[in-house]
């Protein structure tokens, strides 16, 4: 007869299956995993699920700290610890079962399936905690036996229960057979109401055989042999009766081992092998369980029709767990992962014994139900224990699952860099970094992804990321776009060039919102000065300094720096990299550009004349000839600058209005048309420097060799004045107009 624990039929062809003993392998996973994810959402699974993992991470840990040896007191300590931890494993099922139970209502079925797979989990652990951490597989005596007898009865009775109502004469076979000594001399008390004494005597016959069972004093030696005499002799008295004592005959022959009326009585090899082990010892000297499990699995056993649950329960008592994996597999993903990995840690399986499985079963379990855990809601960081308990395999699968989560936060990035370093992989942080750093920037997010790159010194990427913070701003005109670099730290933003000019642009920016013209000059002169070379912020920076110097007081204020600003504009228009200097602007498109000059920029060329404009409009810019020559190679109608012009601020600071004679000479290789300054627009300045007026022969001597048509008083003509120290000789105003036929105040002088 086939044996079934309550109804099992739920538990058949479960998803995982294997196509031959010799190999586990998945089946059906996906529908597997739907039912495992639906127990992972199920908050009322939810406890079990982490008390659970509670005990799997206590055995990795135990594993690692106690390394035992043989016939030691470590190892006595570990064998203690693993069955504390199994009898924790067996109290968190039979609690979750407790809970199902008390939620299952007649209206709802929700947890039909789940109580039996709970009762079948319970079931095959309490089996190996009983079995083997006693030490009851091997070659011992029948003392061992009987001692593994009673244990093992009482599990079978416990798990299996009898379902129907059996009258008293049925339950006494049923309660021998199942090993339940007590109840057995209870019915046969009861049943002690016949006046034939050969009834009587077989009765009482039993009553004192079973007082006097050895399984209940196994320290007494002499009463095990005392015992095995009297079943000789009881069994040899046994009378012939009547088939209305049928019942009480096969009782006895029950008690006495006798194997043909154990084989008729028992309905499956469970309760044949709990018959064998209570009183088939008295005509064998020794105790093999794994040999009594098979023998008996084979008499009463049905392996086609037996259920995956059942052939589990025979595997572990044959102590064949390369079977028993095969149909563990069959069974439930969560009992496969724990199970199989509890019976290695304890030392329970040897993987010698697995020589037929062609994968490491407890790794391969492992790594299947993390798959099923990395793909739940907050059960991914849990998975990640089970798979960094699998070796080289689970590592490289842990490091995707942490790849794989949402980095939508800096707060999240940094608990997935905490959970790398606490796992020792270290190793990822950096990839996790700029992955992240890919997501930020792909949202926009640009100051975080700035983090990341600055987590992994990626230099090269932060510029990029400020070059695209200034392109989006030009073409949208969105102050709060720079923004993004106020939530930089400060060593951030001066370690790289490019966002130290933006952050100082938005600062310009935010004064001339502001108007506060005092700082905004104080503030150029600062972004020229701490970025000491051109990068993309500086042509925007000096084309928006134009649009300010349509302010009076603005302009005149910024003539203090404009050496500064002349220099830095040389820089920009004559750095090698101009192009690249010039790109984000000529990129730039859209209507919602601040500046309307910028926006109309579509070319290195436009951009230059945009520059040049600071540079070389006299209207707007005061800038002396000795700045302005520096660019001599351009045009030279674009390089010099009239005193009719500047004279137009002579209200200014005289150094930034007058060009003397000594620094006009210095151009002389320029158009002379350009360097002439007509005598009338000089006395207009006789009140100031005359060394600003007058030209010495000591500077003109100095020219001598160049063009005669270019200097109007000869060498010859000035020695008139010889009783004095040429070097101080000077010529007047009036010396020089003798020398012109046109009205004086048109006479030019050339150098």
């Amino acid at each position: 007869m086939s044996l079934q624990l309550y109804d099992l039929q739920p538990l058949r062809n479960k998803v995982f299956s294997c196509s031959n003993v010799g190999s586990i392998s998945l089946h059906n996973a996906s529908e597997q995993y739907t039912q495992l994810e639906s127990r992972l959402s199920d908050q009322n699974f939810r406890a079990f699920f982490v008390r659970t993992h509670c005990l799997f991470k206590n055995i990795q840990t135990l594993s690692s700290v106690i390394i035992p040896s043989p016939n030691s007191t470590s190892e006595a300590e570990y064998n203690t610890a693993f069955q504390n931890i199994s009898s924790l494993y067996q109290e968190a099922i039979l609690t979750q079962y407790q809970t199902l139970s008390d939620l299952q209502q007649p209206y709802n079925s929700k947890y039909t399936a789940d109580l039996p797979l709970l009762q079948s989990i319970y079931t095959l652990w309490n089996l190996l905690d009983i079995t083997y951490f006693d030490n009851f597989h091997g070659d011992f005596s029948p003392t061992k036996g009987l001692k593994y007898a009673l244990i093992f009865s009482k599990w079978y009775r416990f798990n299996f229960p009898l379902k129907a109502q059996l009258d008293d004469k049925t339950m006494l076979q049923k309660a021998l057979i199942r090993g339940d000594i007590k109840l057995a001399q209870q019915l046969l008390v009861s049943l002690n109401t016949f006046d034939h004494p050969q009834i009587k005597n077989i009765i009482n016959g039993l009553l004192y055989l079973l007082s006097e069972h050895p399984a209940y004093d196994l320290s007494n030696k002499l009463k095990f042999q005392k015992y095995r005499q009297n079943i000789l002799l009881f069994n040899g008295n046994l009378p012939i009766l009547s088939s209305e004592f049928d019942w009480l005959i096969s009782a006895s022959k029950i008690v006495c081992g006798d194997n043909t009326v154990l084989l008729d009585t028992c309905d499956n090899f469970l309760e044949y092998q709990c018959a064998v082990l209570l009183f088939g010892f008295v005509k064998s000297t020794k105790f093999d369980l794994a040999q009594i499990s098979f023998s008996c699995f084979e008499a009463l056993g049905d392996p086609e029709s037996e259920s995956d649950f059942i052939h589990c329960v025979a595997s572990l008592l044959q102590s064949d767990f390369a079977q028993f994996f095969v149909y563990l597999s069959k069974i439930d993903l969560w009992l496969c992962a724990h199970l199989t990995d509890f019976c290695f840690k304890a030392k329970i399986v040897n993987k010698d014994d697995l020589a037929a499985l062609e994968v490491d079963p407890r790794c391969y379990f492992l790594i299947m139900y993390s798959s099923g855990l990395c793909g739940v809601p907050h059960y991914w960081r849990i998975s990640l224990d089970y798979y960094t308990a699998c070796g080289t395999e689970g590592l490289a699968m842990s490091e995707q699952v942490i790849l794989r989560q949402p980095k939508d936060s800096l707060k999240k990035l940094l608990k997935l860099v905490g959970t790398c370093k606490s796992y020792g992989l270290e190793h990822i942080i950096d990839c996790l970094y700029r992955t992240a750093g890919a997501e930020f920037l792909g949202n926009s997010h640009y100051s975080k992804a700035i983090y990341c790159y600055w987590k992994v010194s990626d230099f090269d990427m932060i510029e990029y990321v400020a070059a695209l913070i200034l392109n989006k701003y030009l073409c949208t005109g969105k102050i709060e776009i720079l923004e993004e670099t106020r939530n930089l730290q400060t060593y951030m933003i001066e370690r790289v060039p490019t966002l130290l000019s933006i952050y100082q642009y938005l600062q310009l920016l935010k004064l001339i919102q502001k108007q506060d013209f005092k700082r905004i000059q104080s503030q150029i002169s600062e972004f020229f000065t701490k970025n000491k070379k051109p990068n993309v912020v500086w042509p925007i920076v000096l084309i928006d300094i134009v649009t300010l110097l349509g302010n009076d007081s603005n302009r005149e204020g910024l003539g203090a720096h404009s050496m500064l600003v002349a220099k830095s504009c040389e820089l920009v228009m004559s750095s090698p990299f101009k192009s690249d200097l010039y790109n984000p602007i000529i990129k730039s498109k859209g209507d919602g550009i601040n500046s309307t000059l910028i926006s109309q920029l579509n070319s290195v060329q436009e951009i230059d004349k945009a520059i040049k404009l600071l540079v070389y409009n006299p209207s707007t810019v005061l800038i002396s000839i000795e700045q302005l020559v520096k660019y001599k190679n351009t045009d030279p109608s674009t390089v010099l600058i009239s005193i009719e012009q500047l004279v137009k601020y002579k209200n200014t600071d005289p150094s930034t209005v007058l060009i003397s004679i000594e620094q006009l000479v210095k151009y002389k290789n320029t158009d002379p048309s350009t360097v002439l300054i007509s005598i009338e627009q000089l006395v207009k300045y006789k009140n100031t420097d005359p060394s600003t007026v007058l030209i010495s022969i000591e500077q003109l001597v100095k020219y001598k060799n160049t063009d005669p048509s270019t200097v109007l008083i000869s060498i010859e003509q000035l020695v008139k004045y010889k009783n004095t120290d040429p070097s101080t000789v000077l010529i007047s105003i009036e010396q020089l107009v003798k020398y012109k036929n046109t009205d004086p105040s048109t006479v030019l002088i050339r150098i």
